[in-house]
């Protein structure tokens, strides 16, 4: 795990790149139903893997909260250590994106991104209720503006660049009512069940839906938000032999 959760310029470029692409392209039909074939693997990787072989993935566990721990100069929660889990998976996705687009397979890169921006939805509505329960809603979002992070879809809680103030009070409807979710149910469960359902498109506990600068493709964000619920769940509960 790498407490720089990766190279962030990376994220900004397949997220320019997404964006202009889905001015002009979007999968047919068809090739979604092919792009369904690159799913075993994700989820032997974030589902599987961890629950036929637990011990190696709670030596990763484990070796991940010491580095973050080291990093960041206090202790690292449990809900954020089963969030840093998917981030992990997140940081491949975002290098084979970058690779697909420079081989100019622009399935594979659609279908990285935005399965991606389902996964990293998820994970990050966890660390942005935490962030919200240990500082305060006003910092959070001053500094998510400054930063510009949260102009990202996949952080799954977007504030619109060009519309500072709407973007403002949408950022902190969102962070609040994540920081709500997970004072309710401290394992993050419930907070991890209706961020997937924001961003599947369903009804949630999140009183703003999630909005994204482009249209991504439904099926790919919903396979990345169902994945990481499922990864989460798994690993904070094999997070229960280190705690």
């Amino acid at each position: 795990m790498n407490p720089q959760e990766g190279d962030q310029s990376g994220i900004y470029t397949n997220e320019a790149r997404r964006e202009r692409l889905a001015r002009y392209w979007q999968p047919s039909k068809k090739e979604i139903s092919k792009a369904r074939l690159w799913v075993p693997p994700l989820r032997k990787a974030m589902v599987e893997e961890p629950t036929k072989n637990p011990d190696r993935s709670i030596e990763f566990l484990k070796e991940g909260k010491l580095v973050l721990e080291k990093a960041l100069g206090r202790p690292f929660s449990k809900p954020a250590l089963a969030a840093a889990a998917i981030r992990n998976i997140g940081i491949q996705l975002q290098r084979d994106a970058s690779m697909n687009f420079k081989n100019r397979n622009i399935l594979a890169f659609v279908f990285c991104h935005d399965v991606n921006t389902g996964m990293l939805g998820v994970a990050y509505a966890i660390d942005t209720a935490e962030e919200v329960i240990r500082r305060g809603v006003d910092d959070v979002v001053l500094e998510s503006e400054l930063d510009n992070k949260a102009s990202l879809p996949n952080v799954g809680i977007n504030i619109p660049v060009n519309q500072p103030i709407e973007g403002h009070l949408r950022a902190t409807t969102d962070f609040v009512d994540a920081a709500i979710l997970l004072k309710e149910d401290q394992t993050g469960f419930l907070l991890v069940e209706e961020a997937a359902k924001r961003l599947k498109g369903k009804k949630s506990r999140f009183r703003i839906s999630a909005r994204f600068p482009y249209g991504p493709v439904r099926d790919f964000i919903t396979i990345g938000a169902d994945l990481a619920e499922q990864s989460y769940k798994i690993h904070y509960r094999l997070a229960d032999k280190i705690y």
